[in-house]
C-alpha cells in the first residue's frame, strides 16, 4: 500500500512494510469512523437548525480541577457528601463540567428537563449505567435487575413487578408491623432494665435489622431472627453490617477504587483489600440466598395469602420450564441478593435519618405521634396507604432531605440532544448561549458519563421555597394545596432518591410502606431525643454516624410515652 505513495518505501524490508501497512490501514479506518461520527453528528446538530440553540460541552461552565492527576475527585471524596455539588450549582449553575482522574470529564446535570428525558420511559435505555457501576454490582451481587440493562432489564422486571403491586403489599403489612412490635417489645425490656425511665439506644442499628428480618419474611417467607435479642447475630447480618462499615472506611486505597472505577472499571479485578472485602461479602450473600432458597423451596407455598405474588412465587414461577419469563438460577440468586441488599440499605437508612430529625424537631414529633395516636389501633394497609398525611410528609421530607443515593449515573450510548429548560433570569447560563425566555438542547457526545445531583434537585429553592434546606414536613401540605389550586402536579418535585422512569425503583412502595409502619408504631410508643452530635457518612448509601467515628450508628435517647 504505502509503496504506492513514494518509490522509496518500496525499498524497505518486507517485514516492515507489512507493519507500515498495517498501521496505515488501521489509521485509514480510524480517520474514516472520525468523519463519520463528525458528520453524524453535524447531521443531528443540523436537524434542529432554526429551532432553539444548542448547547455544546464545550461551553458548559464548570471548576478548574486541583489536580491534574485527581480532577476534582479528592476534592470531593474530602467534602462532606454532596457539598460540592451544591458548591457548583450555586456558582455555574444547572449543567456543571468537572473533572475526574486522568482528565476523565463528568456533566452534572441539574436540569428538570434534561433528567425527564433521560430518564423517562422514552429514552431511558439509550442512557445505560457506566460500566464502572454495572462491574461494581456485578461484582457485589450478580447478574441482578440492578445490573440489567435493556431486554434482560425488561425481562427481570416483568417477572418481579407483580411482587410489588398494591394488592401483594396489603398482604405483606401485617409482617412490616410485626417487625415493628418486635423492635418495641425489645426496646421496652432495655427500658425496663435501665437505671432512669430512658435509655440511649443505637436505632441505626435496629432499623438494619427491621429491614433484613421484614425482607426476610415478606420477600422469602425466611425469618432472620435479628430482632430476638435470645439469638446469635445471623451471619447475613455480621456479612451486610462489616460491607456497610468497609465501605465508609476513609483510606487512600478506598478513594482509589471509587475514582478509578468509571475511567477503569477494571480496577475491581486488581488484588486489593477492598476486592478481597466484595469477594467475601458476594461469597457470604450468595451462601446464605443459596440456603434461603433451598429452604423456602421446600415449602413450596406461599405463607402469605398473595394470590400467587409473592416474591418467592414469582421466583419459584420462573424457575419452571417453559415458563413464559424464565430466569435462570444464577439470575434467581442475583434477584435474591439485590433485594435483600437494596431493601437493608435503603430503608433502614431513610427510617434512622428519620427518627433522627424527629429527635431534633419535637414539635413535629409530637403532631406524627398525635396523628398515629388517633387511631386507637394498629394502622390498617389503607391508612398506612393514604390515610396518614402528617407521616406521609414527614417520610417525603426525609427522602428529600436525606437522600440516601447522592447522585444517579447514567452514561449516553449515543450523540443525543437533551432539551434543556430556560434559566432563570441573571443565571450564570445566559452568558453561554441560553435565554430565560428560550428552551434550548445540550449535545451530549457517545461515552459522556452523566450524573444528576440529587441533593441539588431536592433542595433548590426556586423549587423548595427559601427554606429548602431546612427539614420541614409542613411544607407538602403546601405543596398539595398549590397542585391543586393550579390542578397540575409540578413534576419538578418528583423525589430522585428512588430515580424514574422505566428504571426507578421497583420496590418504592414496599420501602415507603415499610418505613410508614415502622415510625407509625415506633412514635406511637416512644419519645426521642438527640443523644450525640450527627454528621453524613457516604457508603453505599448516606448513613448517619456519630461525628468524627469512623463506623454508622444513630444513637438517640429514648423513653416510653407517658399516657
Amino acid at each position: 500500500m504505502l509503496s504506492h505513495l513514494h518509490p522509496a518505501l518500496s525499498q524497505l524490508p518486507p517485514s516492515i512494510r507489512g507493519v507500515l501497512d498495517l498501521f496505515t490501514g488501521f489509521a485509514l479506518v480510524y480517520a474514516l469512523r472520525c468523519l463519520s461520527t463528525a458528520f453524524s453528528r453535524w447531521r443531528l446538530i443540523r436537524s434542529h437548525s432554526g429551532e432553539p440553540p444548542v448547547l455544546h460541552l464545550r461551553d458548559v461552565p464548570g471548576p478548574n480541577p486541583p489536580s491534574w492527576l485527581w480532577g476534582s475527585e479528592w476534592e470531593m471524596y474530602n467534602s462532606d457528601p454532596g457539598q460540592k455539588y451544591l458548591e457548583w450549582y450555586d456558582r455555574f449553575g444547572r449543567i456543571v463540567k468537572f473533572k475526574g482522574v486522568l482528565g476523565s470529564s463528568f456533566l452534572s446535570l441539574a436540569d428538570p428537563s434534561a433528567i425527564q428525558y433521560i430518564l423517562g420511559h422514552q429514552h431511558c435505555y439509550e442512557f445505560p449505567k457506566p460500566d464502572g457501576e454495572r462491574q461494581f454490582f456485578l461484582t457485589l451481587l450478580g447478574k441482578g435487575l440492578i445490573w440489567a440493562e435493556g431486554e434482560a432489564h425488561l425481562r427481570q422486571r416483568r417477572i418481579l413487578s407483580p411482587g410489588f403491586s398494591q394488592e401483594a403489599l396489603r398482604a405483606l403489612s401485617p409482617i412490616f408491623i410485626d417487625s415493628a412490635n418486635k423492635t418495641a417489645q425489645a426496646w421496652n425490656t432495655i427500658l425496663e432494665s435501665a437505671s432512669g425511665d430512658n435509655a440511649v439506644i443505637d436505632v441505626q442499628r435496629w432499623a438494619n435489622h427491621i429491614s433484613l428480618d421484614t425482607i426476610g419474611l415478606a420477600g422469602f417467607a425466611y425469618d432472620f431472627q435479628t430482632l430476638d435479642p435470645s439469638k446469635a447475630q445471623h451471619p447475613l447480618a455480621r456479612t451486610l453490617d462489616g460491607l456497610t462499615d468497609s465501605s465508609g472506611t476513609h483510606s487512600f486505597s478506598a478513594f482509589l477504587v471509587h475514582a478509578f472505577l468509571w475511567a477503569f472499571p477494571a480496577i475491581l479485578r486488581i488484588p486489593s483489600k477492598r476486592q478481597q472485602a466484595l469477594a467475601r461479602s458476594r461469597q457470604m450473600l450468595g451462601k446464605i440466598t443459596d440456603q434461603v432458597w433451598e429452604e423456602t423451596k421446600q415449602v413450596g407455598q406461599d405463607s402469605q395469602d398473595t394470590g400467587g405474588k409473592s416474591i418467592m412465587e414469582l421466583l419459584l414461577r420462573a424457575e419452571r420450564p417453559g415458563a413464559a419469563n424464565t430466569l435462570s438460577q444464577q439470575e434467581i440468586a442475583a434477584e435474591m441478593m439485590t433485594l435483600i441488599f437494596a431493601g437493608y440499605e435503603t430503608t433502614a437508612t431513610v427510617i434512622a435519618w428519620a427518627l433522627h430529625e424527629l429527635a431534633l424537631n419535637p414539635t413535629h414529633q409530637d403532631a406524627l405521634r398525635d396523628e398515629v395516636s388517633a387511631l386507637g389501633s394498629e394502622p390498617t394497609f389503607d391508612e398506612l396507604h393514604s390515610g396518614l398525611p402528617f407521616l406521609d410528609a414527614v417520610i417525603n421530607e426525609t427522602l428529600r432531605i436525606h437522600p440516601v443515593v447522592l447522585q444517579v449515573h447514567r452514561e449516553a450510548s449515543q450523540d443525543s440532544l437533551v432539551p434543556l429548560t430556560p434559566p432563570p433570569k441573571s443565571s450564570y447560563q445566559q452568558s453561554r448561549g441560553l435565554s430565560p425566555d428560550r428552551s434550548a438542547h445540550l449535545f451530549i457526545p457517545r461515552g459522556t458519563i452523566i450524573l444528576f445531583p440529587v441533593n441539588v434537585m431536592q433542595t433548590a429553592e426556586d423549587v423548595w421555597g427559601p427554606d429548602a434546606h431546612t427539614w420541614n414536613p409542613r411544607r407538602w401540605a403546601d405543596i398539595e394545596r398549590k397542585e391543586a389550586g393550579e390542578k397540575r402536579k409540578d413534576w419538578r418535585r418528583e423525589l430522585l432518591v428512588f430515580s424514574t422512569g422505566a428504571r426507578g425503583c421497583i420496590g418504592r412502595r414496599f420501602s415507603v410502606l415499610e418505613m410508614k409502619a415502622v415510625l407509625a408504631t415506633l412514635v406511637r410508643q416512644f419519645v426521642f431525643s438527640p443523644a450525640e452530635e450527627i454528621e453524613p457518612l457516604l457508603s453505599f448509601v448516606v448513613r448517619p454516624r456519630v461525628k468524627g467515628a469512623h463506623k454508622s450508628s444513630l444513637p438517640l435517647t429514648v423513653r416510653k410515652v407517658v399516657l
